[in-house]
């Protein structure tokens, strides 16, 4: 298989799914990202990309994300268009969307299917802001909260399929769009994250026993 994965900061989310496919030979993984961090790993393909400017320094403050993305977006375009010139055509593009990275891809591969990782979508009440009930929440920053879905409700159309680590942040985005969104942990390396034999952690304090 052919596989697109795209996340500004390599490798994002897709530290042990990215090393997992490249170990079959019968796959060729292209990894898609702004920053590298000087990491590699073995049988994934880096091509990175860099946005042409900054948003505009006079936009209107709520749709200086929107910009962002777009001009995101577009430099992920620009280079997997050079991709598909050389010849290459992804069986399925997963990735993150959640700064405008997937906006033009199934405009340049309306078949692949496309599958986006919907980690967050902005409220003004109960999340990231106004989550208790004493929070004040302006009307200024309550109305750039809500302009800064947009270019996330343009991702949720053009995935074929998406998900999200918890429920919680499933139920976070538009009933009309949940029943495109599926609920997948982003797990936990058990290898490296367990106990050390012999190792005790006991908290006298509260008597607790983490050993």
């Amino acid at each position: 298989m052919n596989i697109l994965i795209f996340h500004p900061s390599y490798p994002g989310q897709y530290l042990y799914l990215a090393q997992h496919l490249a170990k079959d030979p019968k796959n060729r993984v292209v990894f898609v990202a702004k920053t590298s961090n000087g990491r590699h790993f073995p049988g994934v393909e880096l091509v990175l990309y860099a946005p042409s400017r900054g948003a505009t320094a006079q936009i209107h403050p709520y749709l200086q994300p929107s910009e962002e993305a777009v001009l995101e977006g577009q430099a992920v375009f620009r280079t997997v268009r050079e991709l598909k010139e050389q010849g290459f055509v992804p069986d399925v593009m997963i990735g993150h969307t959640g700064w405008g990275s997937s906006l033009f891809l199934k405009d340049l591969y309306p078949n692949v299917p496309l599958i986006g990782y919907f980690e967050w979508y902005y409220h003004a009440r109960g999340a990231d802001t106004g989550y208790w009930e004493t929070d004040f929440v302006s009307t200024n920053d309550m109305l750039g909260i809500r302009m800064r879905n947009i270019f996330h409700l343009s991702n949720l159309v053009s995935c074929d399929l998406g998900y999200c680590p918890m429920r919680w942040q499933k139920q976070q985005f538009p009933s009309e769009f949940q029943s495109k969104l599926e609920v997948v942990h982003e797990g936990v390396d058990t290898d490296f994250c367990s106990p050390e034999k012999g190792t005790k952690m006991v908290l006298d304090d509260i008597g607790l026993d983490l050993s």
